[in-house]
């Protein structure tokens, strides 16, 4: 059996077609590949773009050539801070990006405190020997080549800065040290630090009006005036920190706050943002999803985010940034026409007025205790008077008796001195 290959339609373009050699398979049982020799034999043409094999039996027939080592780079790696301390990294593939060859890319983080070992730069070339130390273990991840951005999952703690490469790998996971990336700093290797900080900004004047708007329209909506209430909070925008802009998110809650965490809680608005010095107003209606209502307390959070997304979470009352708002039933102080007039009194009984005082006070519980009490102190009275009149009646009979007895003895005493 003969055999004609095209080699430059079979093999890639980036093969050196001289240094493609064919191997045999016998059978598919078999394990190791033979080389064509004898009376199996192949021919390579002389311009290495066909090969004639000639065979006197089937088999399987292997091309092997070497492949050169895929020209990927990594280009235009940037670096970005996100919330809670975390890095995110962007960076573009360039080369040969289609090289079947070409596994992914490996993803290395050094991280230390400030000053510590960095990865070198690359642009004056690699020296493999350090690039190897470095790298033996400090692997984060591998990601597929397609990949464009990837985000850190172990945040970087207060204090703690970290350096990057980005290095392409083959489909057995070897790094291409010479095609390596790295992080940079103001355009210079040097290791780039997270931020899990929130900002302590506070607001300005932070105070606040309400009011009942006694609107026919509002009433009409719903048929309820509880609804028609309108809180007003106004504030001077403070400052921005030095690394960006401050935003801010509002949450209301209707108890005391006290190491209240916000995490747990939705915003009422979210991304407010104003220029330094000017005033900032917001207006929550009754008509709004959850509105205000009379007769309640509400506690308004201004919670600051700083540029990369660290907001500040546990709140304490009383504070700059929270408003206490109690709303009042106003709805009376627009409708006292609605207020019935009062009933005229009813004639007292024989037209005298104290008769009506007196008929009032029987209804009365206290009145009721102090006429018994009175009543029976009356009856004791009259039971316990007459005899203590007729006791004391005989009681002055016996001393007038011992005074007569007494004197007749003093006489007797005398006649005998």
């Amino acid at each position: 059996m003969d055999v004609t290959l095209n080699l430059s339609a079979i093999l890639p373009d980036n093969i050196d077609l001289s240094t493609v050699e064919l191997r045999y398979l016998p059978h598919a049982d078999s394990v190791t590949w033979e080389f064509l020799d004898g009376v199996d034999t192949y021919t390579v043409s002389p311009d290495f773009e066909q090969v004639d094999v000639s065979m006197t039996k089937d088999g399987v027939i292997l091309l092997v050539g070497v492949l050169p080592t895929p020209d990927v780079t990594a280009v235009g790696v940037e670096w970005t801070q996100l919330t809670g301390g975390q890095i995110q990294l962007n960076w573009t593939g360039t080369g040969d990006l289609t090289n079947p060859y070409v596994g992914g890319w490996n993803l290395y983080r050094i991280a230390g405190i400030s000053g510590t070992t960095v990865f070198p730069e690359t642009a004056g070339g690699i020296n493999e020997n350090i690039w190897e130390e470095l790298t033996l273990d400090s692997l984060a991840a591998s990601v597929p080549l397609d990949t464009a951005i990837w985000i850190d999952p172990a945040p970087l703690e207060t204090g703690i800065c970290a350096s990057y490469a980005i290095i392409p790998i083959d489909r057995e996971g070897n790094a291409n040290l010479l095609h390596a990336n790295i992080t940079r700093v103001d355009g210079a290797a040097a290791q780039v630090c997270g931020d899990a900080i929130p900002p302590s900004t506070t607001l300005e004047g932070l105070s606040h009006t309400w009011r009942f708007t006694n609107d026919e329209a509002c009433f009409e909506q719903q048929q309820d005036w509880s609804l028609c209430y309108e809180a007003t909070m106004t504030w001077t925008w403070p400052a921005h920190e030095a690394q960006g802009e401050v935003t801010w998110n509002v949450y209301r809650v209707e108890t005391t706050p006290d190491d209240v965490n916000l995490r747990f809680i939705q915003p009422l608005f979210s991304g407010l943002i104003g220029s330094p010095g000017e005033q900032g107003t917001l207006i929550e209606s009754g008509l709004d999803r959850d509105g205000i209502q009379p007769y309640r307390t509400y506690y308004y959070i201004f919670a600051p985010i700083d540029s990369v997304g660290n907001e500040l979470k546990t709140t304490n009352y009383p504070s700059d940034n929270i408003e206490r708002v109690h709303i009042k039933d106003d709805w009376w102080a627009y409708n006292q026409h609605l207020i019935p007039p009062e009933p005229e009194p009813p004639e007292p009984p024989l037209g005298v007025p104290w008769l009506q005082d007196l008929n009032d006070a029987m209804d009365v519980e206290e009145f009721q205790l102090s006429g018994i009490a009175l009543l029976a102190t009356i009856v004791l009275n009259f039971i316990l008077l007459p005899l203590l009149l007729k006791k004391r009646k005989r009681l002055k009979r016996v001393m007038e008796a011992r005074k007569r007895n007494s004197a007749a003895t003093m006489d007797f005493d005398d006649f005998f001195e």
